[in-house]
């Protein structure tokens, strides 16, 4: 059921889900936009849609000294806009063209994955991916190795 959602509070919502909260090696900041229009949709599975934004960056962050994840929210026109920040070690443009690939397995290893790591979070992106498809909204990324990783999801404003 469709329902007037406070991004904000989603947020907050994934942020525990995500057990960031307390996480001494993980610095987390936030940074919501005070009066940020509704959307509509269903809170729980934004929510769940973030949280698996926010695992990934986590996953992400293993090895890194003075690991951070930034998360912020703001209006974008007729859009509501929630990134999702990381200083990790970055994708290369090869991984950034496969990693919404539904059809890649999601124990296929890449050459640019740090230290041979497999990239297991496809399921979590294509899962977030989808239910902001579900929300009429979107999901791009920026990245580039030893730049961090950004995650964009734009999803519209709730119509009067």
């Amino acid at each position: 059921m469709m329902v007037p959602v406070d991004i904000n509070a989603v947020a907050r919502d994934a942020i525990q889900l995500a057990q960031l909260e307390g996480q001494s090696r993980i610095a987390l900041r936030a940074s919501f936009f005070k009066a940020l229009p509704l959307v509509e949709g269903s809170p729980k599975q934004l929510a769940q849609a973030l949280c698996n934004l926010l695992v990934r960056a986590r996953e992400s962050l293993d090895g890194v000294d003075s690991a951070e994840i930034q998360i912020e929210t703001e209006p974008d026109g007729d859009l509501v806009a929630v990134r999702i920040l990381d200083n990790g070690p970055g994708m290369s443009e090869q991984r950034l063209e496969q990693i919404f690939d539904p059809f890649r397995s999601e124990d296929e290893e890449l050459d640019d994955a740090p230290d041979g790591k497999l990239l297991k979070d496809a399921a979590g992106l294509l899962d977030a991916c989808e239910i902001l498809r579900h929300h009429s909204g979107t999901l791009t990324v920026r990245s580039r190795p030893g730049e961090g990783t950004c995650f964009i999801a734009l999803l519209p404003v709730q119509r009067s």
